[in-house]
């Protein structure tokens, strides 16, 4: 069976991390020009007038994170991300986003041996303290 690439002390500092919230990372107003590129990006038709533009789901792509850090140093690979959207966000909305590992485990491979999989959870507000979003992200170490 291969060696597994990212010790055990590594994984089990990381697990000693889960639960605890990162420095929140507070983004800069969201804009119209930034809401309507996005919709050009993907070929829709953005809404008509300021009242009506609201972002579309892949605005939270284009905003900072809360500072969760990968190891780099291991071979890895994104497992994906869920995303869960609870209110619009709109033109002058300030977001901050807050991480924290959610859950680390393993599992053995075949071909690769043992992948570490760390899932860390960002939940992001406006500046009226509204839950906008929470996305729980993999990140997949061999």
């Amino acid at each position: 069976m291969p060696q597994p690439v990212m010790p055990d002390d590594v994984i089990e500092a990381i697990r000693a991390s889960i639960g605890k919230e990162m420095e929140p990372k507070v983004n800069d107003e969201v804009e119209k020009g930034l809401i309507r590129r996005l919709y050009e990006a993907v070929g829709a038709p953005a809404p008509e007038g300021d009242d009506a533009l609201v972002a579309p789901i892949s605005i939270l792509f284009t905003l900072r994170g809360a500072g969760v850090r990968y190891p780099t140093m291991y071979r890895n690979v994104a497992g994906g991300t869920e995303w869960e959207y609870f209110r619009p966000i709109r033109v002058g909305d300030q977001i901050t986003a807050t991480s924290k590992i959610a859950e680390v485990y393993q599992r053995e491979s075949r071909s690769l041996g043992r992948m570490t999989f760390i899932i860390v959870e960002t939940n992001h507000v406006n500046q009226r303290g509204e839950h906008v979003a929470r996305t729980r992200s993999t990140g997949i170490y061999y």
